[in-house]
């Protein structure tokens, strides 16, 4: 991600001196979207998955501090 959006910058900085497109800033800046998104997506399917585990072994009560 932090490639993608160093990319998206360099691509604004190129046009605003003439040397890219607004269609090439703009696809850069949907690809920062889409990355920040995916990331998020995958920390989530991770704790999920977590508690699934916890669940399935009986222990995401106690892992929660619950009783």
């Amino acid at each position: 991600m932090q490639s993608t959006s160093a990319t998206a910058e360099v691509f604004t900085k190129q046009w605003n001196i003439g040397k890219r497109t607004m269609l090439d800033v703009l696809d850069t800046e949907a690809e920062v979207v889409n990355a920040k998104k995916y990331l998020i997506t995958a920390k989530y399917d991770g704790t999920y998955a977590q508690c699934r585990i916890l669940n399935g072994t009986g222990i995401l009560v106690h892992a929660l501090g619950l009783e």
